[in-house]
């Protein structure tokens, strides 16, 4: 038979188990991401194949597609008025 001490200290190892596991999901480095020397190869490629500044535009128009897609913000909300309220404090 649990005691009182017990039954009390399941429930609460339970709900630090369950935020740990929350906390270890949303690491920022999630996919596939680059070490250093990596990095540094694939923006030199990068590179080599940019030649001109369209190119580059266009690189970058794909970027924030591509973010704007993981972001889920494909369509951005629609903007509503700014009325800023100024009084003296």
């Amino acid at each position: 038979m649990m005691n009182r001490t017990s039954r009390c200290l399941i429930p609460v190892a339970l709900l630090f188990a369950s935020a740990f596991c929350q906390a270890q999901q949303s690491d920022l480095c999630q996919g596939d991401y680059y070490t250093e020397e990596q990095g540094a190869a694939k923006l030199e490629a990068l590179a080599k194949r940019m030649n001109s500044v369209r190119d580059w535009q266009q690189h970058t128009d794909s970027l924030r597609a591509q973010l704007r897609k993981g972001m889920e913000l494909e369509v951005l909300p629609a903007r509503t008025p700014l009325n800023p309220r100024y009084r003296n404090k």
